[in-house]
């Protein structure tokens, strides 16, 4: 359900300190339809079509920490996010390096 507890988890108390975990939340949702069959065709080659879905996505973004009446926002590192942008950079080092090369031949 979106609501807060989507994105901030139950607040956990150690030791005078307590800790509210934070994480972003998506909702994606899509559809679809169909039509019938092509002009002049037997009606039983009617086509129909349907379809949809969604989902629902979480990654943790951090914790608050809450000490001595401060409040203060820790980010975490998700390492699965960075995949991207190293894939990226490596496609494109390459793109580089052998431009470089057929440049220099």
């Amino acid at each position: 359900m979106p609501n807060a507890k989507a994105v901030f988890g139950d607040p956990v108390e150690r030791g005078g300190v307590t800790v509210i975990p934070v994480a972003k939340v998506r909702y994606a949702f899509g559809g679809g339809a169909g039509s019938g069959g092509k002009e002049g065709e037997d009606e039983s080659d009617q086509g129909q079509g349907a379809g949809g879905g969604g989902m629902v996505s979480a990654s943790p973004l951090g914790f608050i920490e809450i000490r001595e009446g401060r409040a203060e926002f820790r980010q975490v590192t998700d390492v699965v996010a960075i995949w991207p942008l190293v894939l990226a950079s490596a496609v494109s080092a390459w793109l580089v390096l052998r431009g470089l090369r057929r440049l220099f031949r």
